[in-house]
């Protein structure tokens, strides 16, 4: 699993916003930006599920997986909060 910095993390965020792209906070993070879901309404872009993975009592870095169709779990999420 290839781990992400938070500033990598955040222009990811940023440049799927202005590219139309919708994002929804799960949590907020202790160490970064917390745990993420960046997804598409019109279906045509890649859906994306970032969350927060435990280094140490001093560093958290963020894991980033990039789906097509966005699993139940993360839609049902979105479903009951968005």
């Amino acid at each position: 699993m290839k781990l992400y910095s938070n500033s990598v993390i955040d222009r990811l965020i940023d440049k799927y916003v202005k590219c139309g792209g919708e994002c929804y906070q799960l949590n907020e993070g202790n160490l970064t930006s917390g745990d993420w879901i960046l997804f598409d309404v019109t279906k045509k872009k890649y859906n994306f599920v970032i969350k927060e993975v435990y280094q140490n009592e001093w560093s958290s870095l963020q894991s980033i997986r990039k789906y097509r169709i966005l699993p139940r779990k993360y839609q049902a999420i979105l479903n009951e909060n968005y």
